[in-house]
């Protein structure tokens, strides 16, 4: 039994990704999105699971959570929050240089942010996407903007989530 979001939910246990995917289903109902565009509940659900994996930051679920992330754009191809994910998770293999050397995904971390950005401008995750897109081509004045700029959008720095 867990409790999440003054609810109660109760589930057999299957496997861990099974309960995560029911949680993450219940969690997509609570959690709308700030833009204004309709989103595919499935996309979205992937998306969450996504960035939940993101955030336990583990080098061996890196290319998982790129799956996740993909399985939504293809739900979803306008979902600019999907394209900022696959561009933080390309990032933080970038990042941890022991995985996948900078040079070989800057161009895909440039174009899922700019992808992201491109589909809703007014997109913290598109936002803090194309600041670490600026850190890996190292103009970090450019960086600075993009982060500020999210900044600005979410305050908070809550991203996709109500405040």
């Amino acid at each position: 039994m867990l409790q999440l979001c003054s609810r109660t939910y109760v589930a057999e246990f299957t496997g861990l990704w099974n309960v995560q995917r029911e949680i993450a289903q219940v969690l997509a109902g609570d959690f709308p999105l700030r833009n204004a565009s309709p989103v595919n509940a499935a996309a979205y659900v992937r998306y969450l699971m996504g960035r939940h994996f993101i955030l336990q930051f583990s080098l061996k679920q890196l290319p998982e959570i790129v799956s996740l992330f993909q399985e939504a754009i293809a739900l979803d191809p306008q979902f600019a929050q999907a394209y900022a994910g696959v561009a933080d998770a390309y990032f933080s293999m970038a990042a941890t240089a022991a995985t996948v050397p900078p040079a070989e995904v800057l161009p895909k971390v440039r174009f899922y942010a700019t992808r992201a950005a491109e589909l809703d401008p007014s997109s913290f995750d598109a936002h803090v996407s194309m600041g670490r897109l600026k850190e890996l081509e190292g103009d970090w004045t450019a960086a600075r903007r993009a982060y500020e700029r999210a900044i600005e959008l979410a305050p908070g720095g809550d991203g996709p989530h109500p405040r």
